[in-house]
């Protein structure tokens, strides 16, 4: 079994879908950005979990760090190029939410508001 642990911010609000058995899952995608000397490479995990109360909190610009089991499938598009899709499956537990851009910018705003000289 292969585990990964990735760290980035969800690129778009969870989607909550229902499986053929009528279960629910969620859907999401994390982007997760590398420095380089030469600039930033950006890779997309898709990641399919478990429907759970915390998924109510997966939206868009949150940061997340997530564990799970890593499947790598390629695929051919209708233009004819090779995709190359990075699939996690975590348990519940394994997602932590590290906070989102708006809860950051509400506490800069909170201490530069509350610190004024």
């Amino acid at each position: 079994m292969q585990k990964i642990t990735i760290t980035g911010n969800i690129v778009k609000d969870a989607e909550r879908r229902r499986n053929s058995n009528g279960k629910f899952f969620v859907i999401f995608r994390v982007a997760c950005d590398e420095k380089w000397i030469s600039g930033t490479e950006t890779t997309y995990y898709d990641i399919t979990c478990a429907d759970g109360k915390r998924t109510q909190y997966l939206t868009k610009g949150t940061s997340v760090t997530i564990t799970g089991t890593l499947r790598v499938r390629i695929t051919e598009g209708n233009n004819g190029h090779t995709y190359v899709n990075l699939y996690i499956y975590p348990g519940l537990r394994d997602i932590a939410i590290n906070g989102s851009r708006k809860t950051r910018t509400n506490e800069e705003k909170f201490q530069k508001k509350d610190f004024k000289a």
